[in-house]
This record gives structure tokens, sequence and C-alpha cells, in this order.
């Protein structure tokens, strides 16, 4: 199971970097970080900390900078600007 939830990681990591290369970074608040705990419950019972850098505008999205599973395993986001 956690290969499954490995694998559709790291497909929707894979698909959503494309996205990235159109927009710039002006719309993120690049000085600061924000993490987020919480339990997926769709894919695998396990508690993630997810880091991201918020939007400058204050609304709740972002963009993901890495994923810490419950094993401490750790996914980092790449992104090339």
């Amino acid at each position: 199971m956690r290969i499954k939830l490995v694998t559709i990681f790291l497909g929707l990591l894979t698909v959503s970097v494309p996205l990235f290369a159109h927009h710039g970074a002006a719309a993120y608040d690049t000085t600061k970080k924000i993490t987020v705990k919480g339990t997926v419950t769709e894919w695998f019972w396990a508690k993630v900390t997810v880091t991201f850098t918020p939007v400058k505008n204050g609304q709740p999205i972002g963009r993901v900078e890495q994923v810490v599973l419950a094993d401490g395993q750790i996914f980092k986001a790449r992104v090339v600007f």
C-alpha cells in the first residue's frame, strides 16, 4: 500500500512540474514557510507532514516544498525556474 501512495504522489508531482514552467513566483511569499500536518484517509491511514510556500494574498493555497511520511521518509519537491 505504501508503494501505491508513493507512486501516486510521484505521478502527481511529475505531472505538476510542467505547470510551474509558465508561472512565475511573484504570487508566492518565498520569505515564509507553512507546515501542515494531517491524516491522508483516501490512500493510506498514516499521518503526513507537508511544508509549502504560501501565496502572498493569504488564500489557503501554496507550492509544496516537501512531504514527510509517518516513517520519516522525505519527498522534496524540485521546482526549476
